[in-house]
């Protein structure tokens, strides 16, 4: 998680922050976190369903927030 105590809030400003496995746990918090500092986001799951309830849950929290989904998922070995 980012703490505000620590982190500037300022420093995430006009970013963009790519967040992979981005539907649920700890990158769905932290989704929350950068939205909340006017960062863009480019979020990263297997399905576009999941996406896009993620997508929704920053919008309604942050509805400012700039949001762009891509499904994806990555093979990494043949086994």
């Amino acid at each position: 998680m980012i703490d505000p105590k620590t982190h500037d809030v300022q420093a995430f400003a006009n970013k963009v922050v790519l967040i992979t496995g981005a539907s649920r746990g700890i990158s769905a918090q932290t989704e929350l976190q950068y939205a909340r500092r006017t960062t863009s986001l480019f979020l990263v799951a297997r399905t576009q369903s999941a996406l896009d309830a993620s997508k929704d849950a920053i919008l309604h929290e942050h509805p400012s927030a700039k949001v762009l989904t891509v499904p994806s998922h990555i093979k990494t070995s043949d086994r």
